[in-house]
């Protein structure tokens, strides 16, 4: 009888590289808001007054949306650990497999609790989302 002895490494996180995106959305954000400013007297021209109000509902309503798309920007970056650590975690389990060594259940139920926790934070976001858009409609 064969006795395989395999040792699960523990999980190296994956450096995700940062992309300027979230910060390029936000200055492309900031410079709409600003032109969105300048121009909003002139096209009221039949209105020329324009309150504080109004400038900083706008402002508001971009800083909002500013907001939302870094929080999304995060759970996208949370998104790809999580998949990248499942993917490494299923290569080692192949791997034992392929030895003939069987898979121990603790693992098993400790992915399964792992899929629940990420199952609660997409349903957490889109509850986050959607309170958003109900805000951003008010």
């Amino acid at each position: 009888e064969n006795n395989h002895h395999v040792e699960i490494n523990e999980l190296n996180t994956i450096p995700v590289t940062k992309e300027n995106t979230v910060n390029d959305q936000a200055s492309s954000i900031k410079y709409v808001e600003e032109n969105m400013q300048k121009k909003a007297p002139l096209q009221n021209s039949g209105n020329a007054h324009n309150t504080p109000n109004q400038v900083n509902d706008l402002s508001g309503f971009f800083q909002q949306q500013n907001e939302t798309l870094q929080v999304h920007r995060q759970y996208l970056d949370h998104q790809s650990e999580y998949s990248k650590a499942v993917y490494k975690l299923m290569q080692q389990q192949i791997e034992l497999a392929s030895l003939g060594t069987s898979i121990p259940p603790e693992i098993d139920k400790q992915m399964q609790l792992f899929h629940a926790n990420q199952s609660e934070t997409l349903r957490v976001h889109e509850h986050y989302l959607n309170q958003q858009s109900e805000q951003t409609q008010s």
